[in-house]
């Protein structure tokens, strides 16, 4: 619906589509973008990257030959991917994916762990592995790990044979939901391990957002990981 309105806005104005060129400024650092009117039906947006400077940073955007129409948002990941306890209070969390390939091996099929390569095709499973680690006095943690579009999580993976098998520890609960996979751990002993399988279902360009970690009763403590990406090329497209 706010599509029809701004649709009906720009037609009222009588905006034809033109070239345009954004440029994004911050600092000594700038970038342009160049839009043609065949852009305005381009599936993925365009991406601009600027270094930043420590404390407040400036951004200007202007433009030239037509009006543009954007938005602007603001969000930050602590990137450590940090394994082991560091200090009293630290806390970190780190995520790695698997690619899971089926053998067979003594009249069975099991499925032997690969290195993740960020593609897979559509019926594809993805071994997920998290690992939590900090000090061992953190109470009641929630574990939130986003999966990428175009995946849905396996909710019994227990059923399936693995060449070797993860722990499938649960925590004090675990849900999955339709974005993402939750678990509840009520104490941390220092480092805790988790696992689970995700299974490719559509074709796309997909990312997967930090996974983290934070105390449910102590605010504004959390650590995350870094993002991942997903690559599943279509039947008929080779692999990117």
């Amino acid at each position: 619906m706010a599509l029809y309105g701004w649709l009906g806005a720009m037609k009222g104005r009588q905006e034809q589509p033109v070239p345009v060129t954004v440029t994004i400024s911050s600092g000594t650092q700038s970038q342009s973008v160049a839009f043609t009117p065949a852009d305005w039906t381009r599936p993925f947006p365009a991406q601009v990257t600027l270094p930043a400077g420590a404390g407040r940073n400036a951004v200007t955007i202007t433009t030239t030959g037509g009006p543009v129409y954007w938005t602007a948002s603001s969000r930050y990941y602590d990137t450590a991917a940090g394994l082991e306890r560091s200090g009293t209070r630290k806390l970190a969390v780190s995520r790695k994916y698997f690619t899971l390939a089926p053998v067979r091996r003594e009249g069975r099929v099991v499925y032997d762990e690969r290195p993740y390569t960020g593609t897979a095709g559509p019926g594809d499973l993805i071994l997920v592995r998290l690992v939590v680690a900090g000090s061992n006095d953190w109470r009641f943690l929630m574990i939130e790990d986003p999966i990428p579009a175009g995946t849905e999580a396996v909710a019994r993976p227990d059923l399936l044979t693995l060449a070797r098998p993860p722990d499938w520890t649960y925590g004090s609960h675990r849900e999955y939901r339709d974005d993402r996979v939750a678990l509840f751990l009520d104490q941390l002993p220092g480092r805790a391990e988790f696992a689970y399988l995700l299974r490719v279902t559509t074709p796309g360009r997909f990312r997967a957002m930090p996974a983290q970690v934070s105390p449910m009763y102590v605010p504004g403590v959390y650590a995350s990981s870094a993002a991942i990406s997903l690559d599943v090329p279509s039947p008929q497209e080779p692999p990117r």
